[in-house]
């Protein structure tokens, strides 16, 4: 980010893209000051970038979200999508970037709806390296949307394409999500070989942040099959690992919520968790596209004496 300080007066646009690269790499690496500091240098340009996915409200809320304060970035990320809706930028990256903010914010239709247009431009375009990171946001919309079919028809395409094209980490990426998918329909042989290949991938290319999707498939299959303890101290493990320092882990956080209910006998079938704004991961404040994936802090549940309770775990040490 640095080389955009001796451009900036000169070239503010060229500034800025630096800037908005730069917090990428940052978001990615769950940096939250280098995202900062780059949300803070596009804000002294003369003129701070676009106003839509690409500029500064945009950086902002990607600071805010791993400062853990959701309040702040939620209204931005809403904005930012509901303009993107209305008038999909030009620049196919930054109408990606508008769905992935979609996604964040539970918003699935408009991640769908963006995704699908973005698919059809670089058709129409021939950017055909694009299509297969695109086919996996379209396919990860549509499994929030519950539609599996066309989850499971986007990363098939996407991973022949991926596969054609050279992108060992967008195939793993894919061998991700269709693992998740097998793990929804309870293919275990299925579910297992797709994610250990998607694994040994990252391992091999030495991509921490993107194994999320094959160890939530791993947990959600034990989740499916009964495997309640295991399938929490996987999400459990997984989230304080590496994938600590990321906000990847958000992804999974309402099936390692529903498995924490399963796994305590005390708790299972008092457990309701319910829509708050108060969330259990408290980088990521929205709107869920499904109640029962909705994810919440405020837990009630009735203890042995029939009172009503809420909000801490008798099995993680409240009697």
């Amino acid at each position: 980010m640095a080389g955009a300080e001796p451009i900036a007066g000169s070239d503010p646009a060229a500034a800025s893209a630096l800037l908005m690269l730069g917090s990428i790499a940052g978001w990615w690496a769950g940096d939250a000051k280098l995202v900062q500091d780059a949300a803070d240098r596009m804000a002294r340009l003369a003129r701070p970038g676009p106003s839509g996915p690409a500029g500064p409200g945009a950086i902002q809320a990607m600071a805010d979200l791993l400062a853990g304060r959701p309040a702040a970035a939620v209204p931005r990320l809403t904005a930012l999508v509901a303009a993107a809706r209305r008038d999909p930028p030009a620049q196919l990256d930054v109408r990606f970037y508008a769905a992935n903010m979609a996604m964040l914010t539970g918003d699935f239709e408009s991640a769908r709806d963006l995704m699908l247009s973005t698919v059809q431009a670089c058709r129409a375009q021939g950017m055909i390296r694009f299509l297969a990171p695109v086919s996996l946001g379209l396919s990860y919309a549509n499994f929030g949307l519950t539609r599996f079919r066309a989850a499971t028809e986007a990363a098939t395409a996407g991973l022949r394409l991926a596969q054609e094209t050279g992108q060992p980490v967008r195939v793993a990426g894919l061998h991700s999500m269709l693992a998740l998918l097998a793990a929804v329909s309870g293919d275990e042989p299925r579910c297992r070989e797709l994610a250990g290949y998607a694994l040994g991938q990252f391992a091999a290319e030495e991509v921490a942040n993107v194994t999320t999707t094959a160890e939530w498939a791993l947990g959600l299959l034990d989740l499916a099959l009964g495997r309640y303890d295991a399938a929490l101290e996987r999400f459990e493990m997984t989230a304080s690992g590496a994938l600590r320092h990321y906000i990847q882990p958000i992804l999974f956080a309402p099936d390692q919520i529903e498995e924490a209910v399963l796994s305590c006998p005390r708790l299972a079938g008092k457990v309701r968790v319910i829509m708050a704004n108060d969330l259990a991961n408290p980088r990521l404040a929205g709107k869920e596209a499904e109640p029962r994936r909705s994810v919440a802090r405020s837990l009630r549940y009735e203890d042995a004496d029939g009172r009503a309770r809420r909000g801490a775990w008798p099995c993680a040490g409240e009697a």
